[in-house]
């Protein structure tokens, strides 16, 4: 039986051998990457912030992700180039990327 693509193993043995494709893959998992905003609105949820926000990478793949007050600098608006931060393939905050 095949091993899921994302598994350890078969990244880690990736990385060790040289596959590019399989360190890409490990770089979308973990890691900060560059995007611009496509998409942010605010709402409220039990008297507390949250942000939708959905994220074009320079590839063209666009990510969604509910993020709260704290994970989301203040003014930030569709267009802004960001700082994307993940951890197991999920967005978990934006900072602003500085030129």
């Amino acid at each position: 039986m095949d091993q899921p693509v994302y598994s350890p193993d078969v990244l880690l043995g990736a990385i060790r051998t040289g596959n590019a494709v399989a360190t890409v893959r490990l770089a979308r998992m973990f890691g900060d990457e560059s995007g611009i905003v496509a998409a942010i609105r605010s709402f409220e949820l039990h008297g507390l912030p949250y942000w939708d926000v959905s994220i074009r990478f320079e590839d063209g793949r666009i990510e969604e992700a509910r993020l709260g007050d704290e994970a989301v600098p203040g003014g930030l608006a569709p267009g802004d180039r960001v700082r994307v931060s993940k951890a197991g393939m999920m967005i978990i905050g934006l900072g602003r990327e500085v030129d």
